[in-house]
C-alpha cells in the first residue's frame, strides 16, 4: 500500500504548531517557516520566530530557530541571532554564529567586534564557526585569522582553515608556505593531506610529486580525489596519466570516480594537442 503523504503546511498551520506543547511539532513547524519569505508572510514569520525565541525553553529548537532565520536569509530577525551570541548554551551560540555569517550581506562592520571574541573561545566548535563566519563578514579579508586557525590544537579548526584559505585563493606567501610545510606533519590526516592538496595547488617543493603519489596509492578520500584532479589539469601532470587510466578504464571494478577520471584524461590529452599544434 502507498504511504500518507501529508500535505505542507500552511503558514496559519505552522504558527499555530509552533506553540505546540509536542516538541516534534514544534520543531517541524519551525523547520516549515523557512518557506514563507516574501510579502505579509514573510512579515508574520517574522514577527513569530522573534517572539518564539525569547519563549523557546529548549536549547535544541532555539537552534533550530536560528537554523530557519539563515536557510530563509530572515535579515530582519540580525537582533535575534546576534542577541543568541550571549545565549547559555554553546550550540546555540555556534549557530548564531552560523546565522550571523549566512547573513553577512546585510552585517555592517560592527559585526567584527561581536565574533572576534568567538576565535580564542576555549570551545573548538566556536572557534571553528567564528572563522568560518569572520571570512564572510565585510571589511577583512580574514588573512591573519586564517593563519591563526592553522595553528589551533583542534584539528577541525585547522582543516577549516585550510578549506578557508582554499576558498580565498591569495598568493601563496613564504610565511604560508612554512606554516603548511609543517602541517605535512600533523598527526592528523585529513590535515596532512589537505596542506598537501594546497601546496600542490601552488606547485611549491615536491608537492605534486608527492600528491601523485599518494594518488596512486589511493590514499585520499573521494572528495580529496578529485580536488587532486584540478591540480592535475592546473599543472598538466602527464604523470598522473597511467593512474588516471586505470581509474577511467578498469572493466571489472568501476572507481567512484571513474567519470571525472574519464574528464580529466580527456582535458590532459587536448592540453597536449593545444601545445603541440
Amino acid at each position: 500500500m502507498f504511504g500518507y503523504s501529508p500535505l505542507p503546511r500552511t503558514l496559519p498551520a505552522a504558527l499555530r504548531d509552533l506553540c505546540s506543547a509536542k516538541v516534534p511539532v514544534r520543531r517541524a513547524a519551525i523547520t516549515d517557516l523557512a518557506r514563507f519569505t516574501e510579502g505579509a508572510e514573510r512579515e508574520a514569520v517574522v514577527r513569530a520566530i522573534a517572539e518564539r525565541f525569547k519563549q523557546e525553553p529548549l536549547p535544541v529548537l532555539r537552534v533550530a530557530l536560528l537554523l530557519t532565520i539563515a536557510d530563509g536569509e530572515f535579515s530582519e530577525l540580525l537582533p535575534t541571532v546576534t542577541g543568541a551570541l550571549a545565549d547559555a548554551d554553546g550550540a546555540v551560540k555556534q549557530h548564531a554564529l552560523l546565522a550571523l555569517g549566512e547573513l553577512a550581506d546585510d552585517v555592517d562592520a560592527s559585526a567584527h567586534a561581536l565574533v572576534s571574541p568567538y576565535l580564542a573561545s576555549e570551545q573548538p566548535a566556536l572557534r571553528y564557526q567564528a572563522l568560518v563566519t569572520w571570512t564572510r563578514l565585510k571589511g577583512t579579508d580574514g588573512q591573519r585569522e586564517l593563519e591563526q586557525g592553522l595553528a589551533d590544537s583542534d584539528a577541525e579548526v585547522r582543516w577549516i582553515a585550510l578549506r578557508l584559505l582554499e576558498e580565498q585563493d591569495w598568493p601563496l606567501t613564504e610565511k604560508l608556505e612554512q606554516r603548511l610545510t609543517l602541517m605535512l606533519s600533523d598527526p592528523e590526516r585529513r590535515v596532512r593531506d589537505n596542506a598537501l592538496l594546497l601546496l600542490a595547488w601552488h606547485s611549491r617543493g615536491n608537492a605534486c610529486e608527492q600528491m601523485l603519489s599518494l594518488l596512486d596509492k589511493s590514499e585520499f578520500s573521494l572528495t580529496e580525489e578529485r580536488r587532486c584532479y584540478d591540480v592535475v589539469l592546473r599543472h598538466q601532470l602527464h604523470a598522473a596519466r597511467p593512474t588516471l587510466e586505470r581509474r577511467a578504464l578498469r572493466r571489472w571494478v568501476t572507481h567512484p570516480l571513474r567519470a571525472v577520471a574519464r574528464q580529466t584524461l580527456a582535458a590532459l590529452s587536448q592540453g597536449r594537442r593545444a601545445l603541440s599544434s
